[in-house]
């Protein structure tokens, strides 16, 4: 894949891509009818689709030449494809600009990190993952159990089905969008899940005011 190839999904990622399109209009009725933890977490499965569905077009391409099976099967990795993804289409303005260094460093920051730093954070902490367990299971320790509606609020899922939103949308993305995302995908690791910090997020989810009402944000 080259920065002026024509664009177009290999098979088996047009195959995913359309499995995280399904999910995502799953998760939409879920929402709808105000199913809203499982819904959130059918909203990170469909990030994690499409991410999957990048990596297998990345190497049909290419731009991979080792095997994906451990990476495809990582959902750290495939939440950070996604960010890298939002972060590299935040570079297409800057192309074929003239600029001195100090403006493109102060632009990249302003454009292309800072607008997207929760994604990317997210991301590398682990909380896609912990929504998507959260959404779906009830949770049990020594001390406690946590249901899926205590935990994921409406507001939560509004903000998670906009990321699986954008996120198939990316997957259909220009060629440099897929080149620069690919790099930094390399650049980085994605980090093994991290139980204590799942239950960080569980114990800071579980600390907030419940709704009032099942349509409060």
């Amino acid at each position: 894949m080259n920065v002026d190839d024509d664009f177009d999904l290999s098979p088996l990622s047009a195959l995913v891509l359309q499995n995280a399109e399904k999910v995502l209009r799953d998760a939409k009725i879920l929402f709808d009818v105000g199913s809203y933890a499982t819904a959130g977490a059918l909203a990170c499965v469909s990030i994690e689709e499409a991410g999957k569905a990048c990596l297998i077009l990345w190497r049909d391409k290419g731009l991979i030449e080792r095997d994906i099976t451990k990476d495809i099967t990582n959902h750290a990795a495939k939440h950070r494809v996604f960010a890298g993804l939002k972060e590299a289409k935040s570079f297409v303005p800057l192309l074929g600009q003239k600029l001195e260094r100090k403006e493109v460093e102060e632009r990249i920051f302003s454009q292309v990190l800072e607008p997207n730093r929760e994604s990317s954070f997210l991301a590398k902490l682990g909380a896609y993952d912990a929504f998507k367990q959260y959404g779906f299971y009830v949770d049990i320790d020594d001390r406690a159990h946590f249901q899926p509606e205590t935990l994921i609020h409406r507001g939560d899922v509004e903000y998670l089905i906009a990321e699986a939103t954008l996120a198939v949308q990316l997957v259909r993305e220009i060629p440099f969008v897929h080149l620069v995302a690919c790099g930094m995908y390399f650049s980085g690791k994605a980090p093994a899940r991290n139980p204590a910090m799942m239950r960080k997020i569980r114990e800071m989810l579980a600390s907030r005011r419940a709704p009032a009402n099942p349509t409060e944000t």
